[in-house]
């Protein structure tokens, strides 16, 4: 019987070490993480709305539109209206994505990791420095983009992506 506790104990623990299992990138997979990652901070720091909003995960705006019960043009159209009026007010600079040390995660067949962006942003004539936790999820042969850095950012990562378990904000 003890030799049955410690070989389910094992089990256990190896099943445990499964479902939060991190990974180093594949050469393929980091290069394309650089690359989307790059060009992701470009259109930040050229306040290209559009393109910055169009590179949220997939999921994002249909999940907020059901929520919403708004067609999900709408929302993607507000988002950008926002990003842009937020564009006015501020001008981020040196903006880039650090891959330092990144790890990712392959949760229900979906590849994920965290990155960080960032950079300074000048508003009101002051200079800000960020630092923000970025979400990169692969779909679709692309890399796309979210903050994550406070509770409801990764609420709404986690509702339309359920099988994303183990995310905290700014982690």
């Amino acid at each position: 019987m003890p030799r049955l506790t410690v070989l389910l104990a094992a089990v256990l623990a190896c099943a445990a070490g499964l479902a939060l299992a991190e990974r180093a990138p594949s050469a393929p997979e980091l290069k394309s993480l650089e690359k989307d990652a790059a060009a992701f901070a470009r259109n930040t720091e050229k306040n290209r709305a559009a393109r910055v909003i169009d590179a949220l995960p997939e999921r994002v705006i249909p999940s907020v539109a059901q929520q919403a019960m708004t067609p999900p043009k709408l929302i993607r159209d507000t988002l950008v209206d926002q990003a842009k009026a937020f564009g006015r007010t501020s001008k981020p600079e040196d903006v880039t994505a650090d891959l330092t040390g990144v790890m990712l995660d392959d949760a229900g067949g979906l590849t994920w990791g965290v990155v960080r962006l960032k950079g300074t942003s000048i508003f009101s004539g002051q200079r800000v420095r960020f630092d923000t936790a970025t979400i990169a999820i692969l779909e679709g042969g692309e890399w796309h983009f979210a903050r994550i850095d406070t509770q409801a950012q990764a609420d709404l990562i986690r509702s339309a992506y359920p099988e994303i378990k183990e995310l905290a904000p700014g982690r």
